[in-house]
């Protein structure tokens, strides 16, 4: 069984489990990325793919596992870790976390414990990195991912420095332009490159070479980083390693004081830099003087015409690194063709005194070509929104203006966080290549324009926020009627449902402009769905759903070993993109495009993968059942590695299949049995429940002392019966006859049960034969029929659910606006005051 990628993450999230309780979650990355690390380097060993590094002798994941039972096993790991470290040059990493530390671990026998259950974890046989799934499948390096956004999300303290959510990672790696990069070679930097993750995404996005004509070809990326904390300079490298990134020049020193990558008095200067500071970096100041020698800022020049002395740059203030990390940026960048991308707070585009001076030395060279605005709370450690400055030298001479994307409103609330979703990445990327205007959203801000706002670049100045304010009307509050005004503002909703306005509102006969509902609040969805107009959007949004579904389905019944996936889920999602917009439906086209994501994050990816490595792979291909009794017996006993036990007894309930799931072959195949043996089960479950309401009709007859004072059993009561029958009490003849009752009820449901048991058995072993029996052209069919393309119709559908939801919402809320006017509200409210004054006098008390 190849293992999935969510299968994978819930098994490492289980190897933190072991440690909650014992130490602080912040700790945790110290044991579990470690103990990562070290199985995956193994496993590539173990398998030959490991060339760059050779594991210590003694040294392997086996060989830490066989300690688990061993009183010394703390010391005997930590000292493994150490030689590790010293191989590896991960020194302050891979030994930071001491597995014999009794104040986390436990002490004595406790520890053993929990450092074996830990271990046991990684001992999965599933769990095998010798080999990627495909030649586009990190599967390591996402686990490795997943692991530290999980552990900057629950460190909660400042700990989320060293991590930049992939999101935004992947968002920046693309505006940046380094997938469109035509060079054999490139070199990328991170100034403040934390975990690597940036530099990751970036060097992702530049991709293998393609080259037809020359396959022996390669393009060449180089990484560079530096980073102030050491620890997170040696996750980087350990990052890289699990990424196949075997030769960056990662460096340890501060940035801004010590800069690494230079040559004398000249800063290296590299294709594209990419860079998250810590936001407003306060005392950052140190050696760097005002008149830096890398002339990063306050450079002391002569002017050409006055021969007087100015400073070209002002210097940032101490008390916040923004526009100090974004010089150092400027300056790192190639001279004439170099990009760059930093993430960096709001503040930076308003800010005043110096910054605001250093603002406007920038625009004025032409540095910026655009600005993306972030929506808040999406980083860890902090809650305040951020922005993208996007820099070009490129072009400068030409450029009109900075190009701004406002996309503060598209994300999805996610935990204590916020994550954009892949529609929210989408819908900026597409408006950052088009580089049109888009109301509300994007804007081209000419050097004029600026220049009007004193260089002030705060995003509102130049895109017009969303009205989302709800507008009151005075003459309707009093006089009462819907303003045409409040029905008008849902005029996306009457563009694509032309009679529906005039389905749900009637114009009032003496008040020009005012409308009432036609129908009671709680019938407007259904007035809704009966609208002509709306069933022809439904139908329309439907069919075209189903005919684009239908359009790729060849394709997908064509795919075989050997595909890209990634590459496939791109051309796939904006082909969808492209039909859903061009049929101009009620379900926004970006929303349908972020179904089809969703489908893939979650499953559809990890069955192309496993379609990638090994084709259709499913004729001869037993289902498994794993036997978790066999699976901990296992876990506590043994020392050496074995392979997944599986049961020799099961039912159909619990077989595991890679590709093609055991409901779809049933509901093909065997739907008849199926539903026979769910009628059983509904009949045994009918008389089960009458038994219980024998039970408590008569609960107190049932008296335990004719049990021997024993628990209710059938055995007890059949005793019971007896005694109560030969000895013939008269106060208990009125209750045989419900015992008898239960006990028949009782053989019936049992013989119902062996019944039932008798099904499942051939059912299963029927499941096992065609699963046998299965052709490539049964999988592809069943997988690409009933598995994959109902359930993007079903994800597609409830979109339209929910824009009907909304449009009712939206509809019932206009109406509860002016429901009431306020003489109303005031007769009502003297109603109860005078009910009110009457019961108090009543008891003798007076307003």
């Amino acid at each position: 069984m190849a293992i999935k990628k969510s299968q994978l993450y819930s098994m490492l999230w289980e190897s933190c489990n072991q440690l909650r309780g014992g130490m602080d979650a912040s700790l945790y990355k110290n044991y579990v990325l470690v103990l990562l690390f070290v199985k995956y380097m193994s496993d590539r060993q173990k398998s030959g793919a490991l060339k760059d590094f050779q594991i210590p002798k003694g040294c392997t994941f086996d060989d830490m596992f066989r300690l688990k039972r061993d009183a010394h096993i703390g010391e005997q790991i930590d000292m493994m870790l150490s030689k590790w470290a010293t191989e590896f040059q991960l020194t302050g990493v891979l030994d930071k976390a001491s597995f014999q530390d009794e104040s986390n671990l436990g002490k004595g026998k406790d520890l053993v414990k929990t450092v074996g259950k830990l271990l046991n974890v990684f001992h999965y046989s599933g769990l095998d990195f010798s080999n990627n799934r495909a030649e586009d499948d990190d599967l390591i390096g996402d686990a490795y991912e997943y692991l530290m956004k999980n552990f900057a999300a629950e460190s909660g303290k400042s700990k989320g420095q060293f991590y930049t959510p992939a999101e935004v990672s992947r968002l920046l790696s693309v505006l940046i332009g380094i997938d469109q990069e035509e060079k054999d070679y490139i070199t990328i930097y991170d100034p403040t490159c934390g975990s690597g993750s940036l530099l990751l995404k970036a060097a992702a996005a530049y991709g293998p070479y393609e080259d037809e004509k020359d396959p022996s070809k390669n393009r060449v990326c180089e990484i560079f980083g530096q980073e102030k904390d050491i620890a997170s300079v040696n996750m980087a490298k350990m990052n890289m390693y699990v990424h196949g990134v075997s030769d960056p020049v990662l460096a340890n020193d501060d940035t801004l004081n010590a800069p690494y990558f230079h040559d004398g008095t000249t800063l290296k200067q590299f294709d594209y830099v990419v860079a998250n500071p810590p936001f407003s970096l306060k005392s950052w100041r140190k050696a760097a003087h005002v008149n830096d020698i890398y002339e990063r800022w306050g450079t002391v020049r002569t002017n050409r015409e006055t021969g007087k002395p100015e400073i070209d740059i002002v210097m940032p203030p101490e008390k916040c690194g923004d526009y100090a990390f974004l010089l150092h940026i400027l300056k790192s960048m190639k001279d004439g063709d170099g990009r760059g991308a930093c993430i960096l707070p709001h503040g930076v585009l308003f800010r005043g005194n110096a910054e605001a001076d250093i603002r406007k030395w920038i625009v004025e060279h032409k540095f910026i070509e655009g600005i993306i605005g972030l929506p808040a709370n999406l980083f860890f450690g902090t809650g305040i929104p951020a922005c993208i400055l996007l820099l070009d030298k490129r072009h400068t001479r030409a450029r009109q203006g900075i190009f701004m994307i406002d996309a503060k409103e598209g994300f999805l609330k996610d935990g204590a966080k916020n994550r954009l979703r892949e529609q929210d990445i989408k819908r900026i990327l597409d408006a950052w290549q088009a580089k049109e205007e888009i109301p509300h959203y994007a804007h081209l801000a000419t050097f004029e324009e600026i220049k009007k706002h004193k260089y002030n670049l705060n995003l509102s100045r130049y895109i017009t926020p969303r009205d989302t304010e709800i507008h009151q009307d005075i003459d309707a509050h009093l006089h009462g009627g819907i303003p045409s005004a409040d029905i008008d503002r849902l005029e996306s909703l009457w563009s694509i449902c032309p009679t529906l306005r005039q389905q749900l509102f009637a114009p009032m006969a003496k008040r020009d402009g005012f409308f009432t509902l036609r129908v009671p609040a709680e019938q407007v969805s259904e007035s809704i769905v009966a609208d002509s107009s709306y069933q022809r959007q439904a139908d329309t949004y439907n069919s075209t759903i189903r005919n684009w579904l239908q359009t790729v389905r060849p394709e997908w019944l064509e795919l075989a070993s050997g595909c890209r996936p990634k590459q496939l889920i791109a051309q796939w999602s904006q082909s969808l993109q492209d039909t859903a917009a061009r049929a101009h439906c009620l379900v926004d086209a970006y929303e349908v495009y972020d179904q089809l994501m969703r489908y893939w994050n979650e499953t559809m990816q990890d069955d192309l993968f496993l379609i990638a490595d090994n084709g259709w792979k499913a004729k001869g291909e037993a289902p498994q059942v794993v036997d978790k009794k066999a699976e901990k017996a296992k876990d506590e006993d043994d020392d050496s590695p074995k392979a997944m036990k599986v049961k020799d007894k099961f039912t159909y309930t619990e077989l595991i299949t890679d590709l093609l799931p055991v409901t779809i072959l049933i509901d093909e195949y065997f739907a008849k049995e199926k539903k026979e043996i769910e009628e059983r089960e509904a009949a045994r479950e009918e008389l089960l429940q009458m038994q219980a309401t024998l039970m408590t009709e008569f609960e107190e007859d049932f008296d335990e002392s004719f049990f021997d004072k024993q628990k209710f059993s059938k055995a007890n009561l059949k005793k019971a019966l007896a005694i109560a029958e030969k000895e013939k009490r008269d106060y208990m003849q009125a209750i045989i006859p419900h015992w008898k009752d239960w006990l028949k009820i009782d053989d019936s449901a049992a013989k119902i049960k062996k019944e039932i048991n008798a099904l499942i058995k051939q059912l299963t072993t029927a499941v096992m034969e065609k699963f046998a029996e299965l052709t490539e052209a049964d999988v592809k069919r069943l997988v690409v029929e009933k598995k994959w393309i109902p359930a993007i119709i079903d994800l597609c559908n409830s979109k339209m659910q929910d824009s009907l939801q909304a449009a009712v919402n939206d509809i019932v809320a206009t109406h509860e606006r002016y429901e009431h006017t306020l003489p109303e509200l005031e007769n009502a409210l003297n109603e109860d005051r005078a009910k009110v004054q009457k019961w108090l006098e009543k008891m003798g008390y007076t307003l």
